[in-house]
């Protein structure tokens, strides 16, 4: 009887503090949503945003622009911004896959082309990273690396970076 009550008491710690921490979350998340709520989205602070995302995940080329990740939401924000911030030609995108031999290479591509809304035929040939083939991670979409090519949208994007450093007292 001992044993069967220490036991229900570790479920209910376990469960009060999965409450506890659900309680939290929600908290969090209201604050964000009023944080993100007031926020005026002007072009000047789309173009900001970009910049900082770019210089987090991107090359450090000022001829063109490439932001490379895994992370679906982090590529389809960034592209975002991109086209909000800035007038594009949609032809001047290519796209670079990386994948793993235990990847089916069409359906990743068709997979990111529709993350990205970049068509198939301005899609590089996909690179075929090394792997030992041991491990495997499920639902891995890849990594992937978007270029745009127009050297006065990076210049722009890394004066905008180098801006903000220096206002903030940065550099």
């Amino acid at each position: 009887r001992l044993a069967r009550k220490q036991i229900l008491g570790q479920y209910k710690t376990v469960l009060l503090k999965r409450k506890q921490k659900d309680l939290r979350t929600r908290t969090e998340q209201a604050k964000a949503h009023g944080i993100i709520k007031n926020i005026q989205f002007s072009k000047e602070y789309i173009k900001l945003c970009c910049a900082l995302m770019w210089w987090c995940e991107g090359n450090k080329n000022s001829s063109f622009l490439r932001f490379t990740s895994s992370d679906v939401t982090l590529i389809k924000n960034f592209l975002s911004l991109l086209r909000k911030g800035f007038i594009l030609d949609e032809s001047k995108f290519r796209v670079l896959v990386h994948l793993h031999a235990y990847h089916n290479d069409y359906k990743q591509r068709v997979f990111w082309s529709q993350v990205t809304k970049i068509p198939l035929s301005q899609f590089h040939k996909s690179f075929q990273k090394k792997n030992s083939g041991k491990r495997t991670k499920e639902n891995y979409p890849g990594c992937i690396a978007p270029t745009y090519y127009d050297a006065r949208i990076a210049k722009e994007l890394e004066a905008l970076y180098n801006e903000f450093t220096k206002s903030r007292g940065v550099r």
